[in-house]
């Protein structure tokens, strides 16, 4: 506004995203979405005076909602059997009705691939091989890529209830020497990681070969394994276990994937960026059991699993401790949650969590983007997205609709992922 009498002779506006304009209501296209400061500075002339005053406002772009991959409904899957080293491989992805599957990339781990449908291959040595399919999948308009990963043990097993295992040795009976480990007990692949966890035969689960250890929440008795953990990958873990009758009974085995080098002290420390927990088991059945958690999403790579002893009592005295035996380890990697993601990592967290209804998602510094907020289950289909803008730190995901279950978080901006993390609907 103006006094009467009087008139505005310029106006220049400042869009925030380094351009400009002069007229007095103009039209502005931002090319991306964010937080913008607009300025406005007219003038007028008074009494052969230049005038000038301002105002500035800050106005938000979000991103466009939505993303076009989500209804092409790509989902990769493939199943594989085998005959000694020779392996033929089954395309199972499935893909909205509307869109069809375009191109297909396999990866066999050994150097060798291929772009067949359901090709076979044959491996030239023994041992473990991650092979990986890459569908491409839309019509003229959109197309889309996903991924999926699977562990493959070479000759094929096909009595083997664990056949991508990534675990060397998980029966431990390869270099099975009885014994304190180290003193001069072995099982190879394994290494004492703390104490002296001992190699016994005198009890087992399917095999003829256990590891026996001791602990509690500060103190006590693990082994430890080379891996390749892949960032981005959904691992799944089975063991047979059973817990030993003595004055504290209430066992349970901790499984922890470390990048390399850990110390003593991470036997009751996991940092977050350094350590996470595969899975915590039930207390133990005094009887030998399998046991099978829950799947989980690696947030980054990992080269260390540790298993050790947990129960209820957090004390550096060895008299309060539970003793448990442990057999048959298996890691298979079940799938994956990344697509061509290029990762960024930032630090997040979810809680309450489990939670019975909402739960607050909270960064630890204000978004340099805005990002995209996806929920997943554990097949990978989409349940429910939001939008977090520019300099958000924290924001309500709202459960009260979806069904308990175990699901996955995603942070993103285009193809480009923050976070991924984990979340329990009770």
């Amino acid at each position: 506004t103006i006094a009467a009498g009087h008139s505005i002779s310029t106006w220049h506006w400042d869009f925030g995203d380094s351009n400009t304009g002069n007229s007095p209501n103009p039209i502005h296209t931002y090319s991306s979405p964010g937080n913008y400061v607009v300025c406005l500075i007219i003038s007028s002339i008074l009494n052969g005076q230049v005038c000038r005053d301002s105002i500035c406002r800050d106005i938000i772009i979000p991103p466009t909602p939505g993303d076009r991959c989500d209804v092409v409904s790509l989902s990769p899957s493939f199943h594989y059997n085998g005959n000694g080293n020779t392996f033929s491989f089954t395309d199972q992805t499935t893909i909205n009705s509307n869109f069809n599957l375009l191109s297909w990339s396999w990866d066999f781990g050994d150097g060798n691939t291929s772009n067949s449908q359901h090709p076979v291959h044959t491996y030239s040595s023994l041992g473990n091989y991650i092979v990986c399919l890459i569908v491409s999948g839309g019509n003229a308009i959109v197309v889309c890529n996903d991924t999926i990963c699977k562990n493959i043990k070479v000759p094929y097993q096909p009595n083997d209830t664990c056949k991508g295992n990534i675990i060397k040795n998980g029966q431990f009976e390869q270099g099975a020497i009885l014994g304190d480990m180290g003193a001069p007990g072995a099982s190879a692949f394994w290494s004492r990681w703390t104490w002296s966890p001992q190699v016994i035969n005198s009890d087992f689960c399917k095999d003829s070969i256990s590891i026996q250890m001791w602990g509690n929440q500060a103190v006590g008795e693990g082994i430890l394994q080379a891996v390749n953990i892949q960032q981005g990958g959904i691992y799944q873990l089975s063991f047979c276990g059973k817990r030993l009758n003595t004055p504290y009974p209430n066992a349970q085995a901790r499984f922890r994937a470390h990048v390399s080098p850990i110390t003593y002290l991470d036997y009751d420390i996991c940092v977050a960026g350094n350590c996470d927990e595969i899975f915590l088991s039930p207390v133990l059945s005094g009887n030998w059991v399998s046991y099978i958690s829950s799947p989980w999403i690696a947030t980054q790579n990992y080269d260390l699993l540790t298993i050790s002893v947990w129960n209820n009592y957090n004390t550096l005295d060895k008299a309060f401790t539970s003793w448990l035996r442990i057999d048959d380890i298996c890691i298979e990697r079940i799938g994956t949650v990344g697509t061509n993601d290029i990762l960024i990592p930032i630090t997040a967290r979810l809680y309450p969590n489990p939670t019975n209804g909402n739960s607050i998602l909270e960064f630890n510094k204000p978004l340099s983007e805005s990002a995209i907020i996806k929920v997943f289950d554990i097949t990978g289909s989409f349940i429910l997205q939001t939008i977090a803008i520019v300099g958000e730190l924290r924001l309500n995901l709202s459960l009260d609709q979806i069904e308990p279950g175990l699901y996955f978080v995603r942070v993103q901006n285009n193809n480009k992922v923050y976070w991924n993390g984990k979340l329990v609907k009770e």
